[in-house]
Parts: structure tokens; sequence; C-alpha cells
């Protein structure tokens, strides 16, 4: 308004020219120190951080001019950074930080002014992902329309991340309409075609809101593109056509007899696509592992009559597990060979076994223990640890000694105890050792198993009163509080 300090004097008077001077000599001295780099950062993050007004000032101020203040410090803050970052690659790393903050606005408004000059697509990722991240799937949306329009080009990874934000969201419905609707885009798109991570993405969000119709149109599509199903595409059609025989949503108003023919036809569909994966694998045209074996396994469980060779002819032709279920007379640590040859393909392909894991044990104890095999589930139980390393978690350990309780097996129970890590063993796990030793009551033994139980349950640092009532009511000849019908009860609290 006023041009020079000579104007600014006449307009406002000789009687406050001494205060106007000092305080152009405190905005001089302002000015000037804005030109060094330690200030320029401290004020960066002062005007990101600093309150806008104090709270009388808030209550007078509209709303709207404290937002438009808000933004005109954000904006001096983002151009301060960016004046010290031109490499994208720098920019991603400095959003990356922000993000990680929760300092999305910033992190946003940054970005925008970034990719006016440069192609920033990687720190579009990071928006993108910090809203799938947080289930705000429109808004990731609206980024990546926003993003098109300040002309970046999304990348493939743009896609995938939403995808499996997609495929992770806790609102199916809405995720399987957008990843359809972005996946068909991508089909038409002359730039950046789906690839096999998106489909598998898509297939699973599919899955999750049992939209088999969906699903199936896209597998459909498989046939005019040059994508090739592999075995995360199996696993996600076997999940999600056991999910749809087990939704009790789906069968709740249907009869008895409807239920069963829907998971009889869902074993057939299912074993018909197992064909041809096993046509595949053999000729060297598909790689299995674990996760597509377990997904064929447990469709096979939704089959009361299942019987148990059924799963461990699985595991063995694809997992060139033994049958300990056959040959009683087998040692598990001699009964395969981990680097046995893999079956012949009928090209010069390699074809590799699955490796069986803690997914593998699970199925394997879940239908051995409906089966009552309790001493083939000790053999498998010792062989896959043994030979594979695998690390049981809490729920396996629980799987194993409920089994041992079924088959009376007091001495495996109590070695089973003992070699439970501390940090997994609960008060429970003890219980139901000492309801194993109840169980075989009439065994000789049975008292020096449970001795070696309280032995374990202190060394574990678990003991509890219940555990000690339980074994005191062994030692005494009695038991009756704790049988099979109320075993649950004796659960520890939540």
């Amino acid at each position: 308004m006023f041009s020079c300090r000579a104007c600014l004097r006449r307009a406002l008077g000789s009687s406050t020219s001494s205060s106007i001077s000092t305080d152009l000599a405190i905005l001089s001295i302002a000015a000037s120190s804005q030109h060094t780099r330690s200030f320029a950062t401290s004020s960066i993050e002062d005007a990101i951080r600093a309150p806008v007004a104090s709270t009388t000032s808030r209550q007078t101020r509209p709303s709207t001019r404290l937002d438009l203040k808000d933004r005109q410090k954000l904006e001096w803050a983002v151009k301060k950074h960016l004046e010290r970052m031109d490499d994208p690659f720098i920019i991603a790393q400095h959003v990356s930080r922000t993000l990680a903050k929760d300092r999305y606005d910033e992190a946003l408004l940054l970005v925008q002014q970034a990719s006016k000059t440069a192609q920033c697509v990687v720190s579009w990722n990071h928006l993108i992902d910090y809203q799938m991240k947080n289930q705000k799937l429109n808004a990731a949306v609206r980024l990546l329309n926003d993003m098109k329009k300040r002309g970046q080009h999304p990348d493939e990874l743009t896609y995938t991340i939403i995808f499996r934000g997609c495929a992770r969201s806790t609102y199916p419905k809405l995720a399987v309409a957008e990843s359809v609707r972005l996946y068909k885009s991508m089909t038409k798109d002359a730039r950046l075609k789906p690839n096999i991570i998106h489909l598998n993405a898509v297939l699973q969000a599919c899955g999750r809101a049992g939209d088999l119709d969906a699903m199936f149109s896209l597998l459909d599509s498989l046939d005019d593109s040059k994508l090739k199903p592999d075995t995360h595409t199996y696993t996600a059609i076997l999940q999600s056509l056991r999910a749809s025989a087990e939704d009790p949503a789906s069968t709740k108003t249907a009869s008895q007899q409807l239920r069963k023919e829907h998971v009889a036809q869902t074993i057939e569909r299912c074993k018909s696509l197992w064909e041809e994966v096993m046509r595949n694998w053999r000729k060297g045209d598909l790689v299995i592992d674990e996760h597509l074996v377990c997904a064929m396994g447990r469709v096979l469980l939704l089959d009361k009559s299942t019987r148990s060779q059924d799963i461990l002819v699985l595991a063995a032709e694809t997992m060139n597990l033994p049958r300990f279920d056959k040959d009683s007379n087998a040692k598990p640590h001699d009964a395969v060979d981990p680097a046995a040859p893999s079956p012949k393909s009928s090209s010069k392909k390699t074809v590799a076994y699955a490796v069986p894991g803690k997914n593998t044990l699970s199925l394997l104890i879940t239908i051995l223990t409906d089966a009552r095999l309790t001493r083939t589930g000790i053999r498998y139980w010792h062989h896959i640890l043994d030979t594979y390393a695998v690390k049981p978690d809490a729920k396996l350990w629980e799987q194993m000694l409920r089994l041992l309780h079924l088959g009376r097996a007091s001495a495996d129970a109590a070695s089973l105890a003992a070699a439970i890590p501390p940090p997994l063993a609960t008060p429970y796990f003890f219980r139901l050792a000492f309801a194993t030793c109840l169980r075989d009551k009439n065994s000789p033994r049975m008292p020096a198993n449970a001795a070696a139980i309280v032995d374990s349950m202190s060394a574990a640092g678990r003991t509890d009163p219940k555990s000690l009532a339980l074994y005191l009511q062994l030692v005494q000849g009695r038991g009756e509080d704790f049988s099979p019908a109320n075993m649950d009860e004796w659960k520890p609290e939540p």
C-alpha cells in the first residue's frame, strides 16, 4: 500500500515513528535471516507444527480464514522443501517419511507440486498405498484419477497396490466392483496391460466378496490374453470355491439335501480343476507350493465322509511324503530323502515337489484326528519337524496335544509338553497333557508321565492352580472333574 518508509511515516505521524522503525528493523532482520539454511529448515517445521492462532482468535475468526492460512503455511513449507529436492527418487523418500508421520496433507501437496515438472510415479504410489492401508478405497481411486489428470503415468506397481488393497479390504462388495472395473479398463489400455499378479489379486477380491460370477468371467477372458494361470491363480480359485460352500449366508435357507448337493458339486468342480493342475505340473508348466496343495486338501475336508487316505495320497503325490499309515515299520527319519528325484516330465522342464510346512502339518493332524490315527499322526509330526525344520505355532501345539489326548498317549504328551517353547506355552496346554494322563490312567507309567508334565510346566513358568489341582486328582486316583466332555471349560479366561 505504501511504497516507501517516508510515505508510511507521513501517514502515521511523527509520534509513532520510533515504534514503526523498531518494527521495520525486526522485519528486516527476519527477512534477511530467511536466506540462511538453518533458519529455513526450522521455519518449515514450525510452519507445519505451530498452531495457526490462539484459542481466542479461533473463536472470533471465520473457519474459512483459518483454513486459508493453514493452506498458505503448508504451501510455504512445501515450497521450501522442493527448493532442496529436484530428484524424483529423493522426493519419493521424503514422501514416504512424511506419510510415516501421518502428515498426509503435506505429502499430497508436495507430490502435486512436484508433478508439475517431473514424473513422480513412485511418490503417487506411496500416497495410494497409504490410503489403501487405511481402508480408504474411494480416496485411493480418486488419487489414481488425479494422477492421470496431472500427466503422471501409473505403472504396474500402482495397480498392484490397488488390487492387493482390494483383496484385503474390509468392504469386499465395494472392493470387487472397483477392482473388476479397473482390471477391465487395463485390458483396453494400449500402454499398460494387466499381468498375472494383477489377476490373482482381483480373483482374491472376488473370493472375499463371494462373487463367483465375476471371478469366472475374468477367468474366461484369459483365452483372449497371453496370461497363463500360476499356482496363486489356482489357489485363489480353490479357496473361493471352498468359501462359497462353507458360507452359511448362502445356504441357511437351503435344505440339508441341497447343502450336501452344493458341497458335492463344489468338490467335483475342484477335482476337475485339480486334474488340470496335476497335468500342467507333470509337464513342467506349473510350479506348485504348499498353499495350493493344502487348498485342495481342505476342499476335500468339506465332505465329512472323506477318508484320511485321500489326503495322505495327495500329500504323498505332491510333496513326496511317506505313507506312514500303510507301513508301520517305516522309520520317520529314513522314510524319504528330501532330495529325492521329482516325477518325470515329458519335457525337459524341471518338476519339483512342494515343500511341506505348518499348513500341511495342520491339515494332516486334522484328518488323522478325525480318523483316530494317533500313532500315524505322531510319525508325521516328527518327520516334518525333523526333515523340514518346521517350527510349530501355538495352534499346532494345541492340535497335536488334542490328538494325543484322543489316543491316550500320555508318554508322548509328556514329551511334547517338554518341547513346547516357553513363549508359546499356556496353562491350557498343560491341562490338555494332564487330561491325556487321565485317559491313560490304567497305564503303570502314567504317574511318572504326569510328574514329568509338572516339571515341564514349572520350567516354562506356567504353573497355575487349576493344573496343580488336576495333578493332585490324578495322583490320588481321581479325575472326574476333567473329562473330554468339559475339556473346553478348563481353557484360561480371555
